[in-house]
């Protein structure tokens, strides 16, 4: 069911065994391949909930460098954010050529992501045309300077994009962390009005931030799939 392929990174593959063009999926989770996730998203297209799709994840990583787009104080003292997301990245990208004659893939490439993976999956729009759309589920977007990014960079062709956030996440007393829910919504409110968004969606989990991350992930695969 996994394929892994070593390169300058661990790549784990979930290849669904079909003999046809499928789309891709990365997902950018540190690299672990997640085997709740890929059952249930396995179980999710073999009853006709969606469509198949390979999944691809690679590292190992670590968070605060590896899916951090710039330098920035850390949350815990001793561990700042690197800003090596582009390293990142190019690590699937020096890989794909390659990945492209070892998978049956059509030219549908999404980035799905949680935390500060789900930032890391929404960045990489901007950085490179070869990306249709993103999950970014629960994503970090109280990140310093994330949103005037977002509202300054350009997309070179329309994008499908699908937010989340648990309706608790917001409710804390980190001051930082305090502001993702406001961020969210206006990032979401700014992407529905955007004209290269072909569609886009926030929707709203129960609890907090650890809940489910899993469950949150397949929502978000199943809607770019499904749209």
């Amino acid at each position: 069911m996994i394929r892994e392929i070593t390169k300058d990174k661990l790549f784990k593959i979930y290849d669904p065994k079909l003999n046809i063009p499928l789309p891709l999926i990365i997902i950018f989770d540190g690299g672990e391949m997640d085997d709740e996730l890929v059952q249930s998203f396995q179980q999710a297209w073999q009853n006709k909930l969606t469509s198949p799709a390979y999944l691809l994840s690679y590292g190992p990583l670590d968070w605060n460098r590896d899916y951090s787009p710039w330098p920035s104080e850390g949350l815990e003292r001793n561990r700042p954010f690197l800003g090596k997301a582009q390293e990142t990245l190019d690590s699937f990208l020096n890989f794909y050529p390659e990945l492209s004659k070892e998978l049956n893939l059509t030219n549908t490439i999404y980035t799905a992501g949680y935390s500060l993976g789900g930032l890391m999956a929404i960045w990489s729009l901007y950085q490179n045309d070869l990306f249709k759309g993103t999950a970014s589920c629960s994503g970090s977007f109280w990140y310093p300077n994330f949103d005037s990014f977002i509202y300054s960079a350009e997309l070179k062709s329309p994008k499908k994009i699908y937010l989340s956030l648990g309706d608790k996440e917001e409710k804390t007393k980190n001051p930082l962390l305090r502001t993702v829910g406001d961020k969210t919504r206006d990032i979401s409110t700014y992407y529905q009005n955007n004209k290269m968004i072909s569609k886009t969606i926030l929707e709203w989990n129960q609890g907090g931030h650890f809940q489910q991350p899993n469950q949150r992930l397949l929502k978000g695969i199943i809607w770019l799939l499904n749209n």
